[in-house]
């Protein structure tokens, strides 16, 4: 993934955090930031833009809620129902692809 890329991710998932604010726990403003840095991976490895990620990231992408409270730290453990509601209903960010061909179809 690139700067430009992680970029719109990251905008959208600020923007989809700022819509949704309540059905997150109270966060403090570091794990706030944890919770969109995590969900700009999560939205970009389920974009198939994004092929590093950790334990954590693999069992909220693939569904495994075990494997998610397991491999979960203290703010994923807080945000994990937030990331399961993003990952089904945030759309793909408008300029997303089209600076990759390769997914120019979706």
């Amino acid at each position: 993934m690139n700067n430009e890329q992680r970029n719109i991710i990251r905008n959208a998932v600020k923007k989809y955090v700022n819509d949704n604010y309540s059905i997150l726990p109270t966060l403090t403003h570091e794990e706030l930031e944890h919770v969109v840095d995590t969900g700009t991976t999560i939205m970009a490895v389920k974009w198939d833009i994004e092929d590093s990620y950790g334990s954590f990231v693999k069992a909220i992408v693939n569904d495994k809620l075990t494997d998610s409270f397991g491999s979960a730290d203290g703010a994923n453990l807080k945000a994990i129902r937030f990331y399961v509601m993003m990952k089904y209903n945030m759309g793909i960010p408008r300029g997303l692809y089209s600076m990759n061909d390769t997914h120019s179809s979706i």
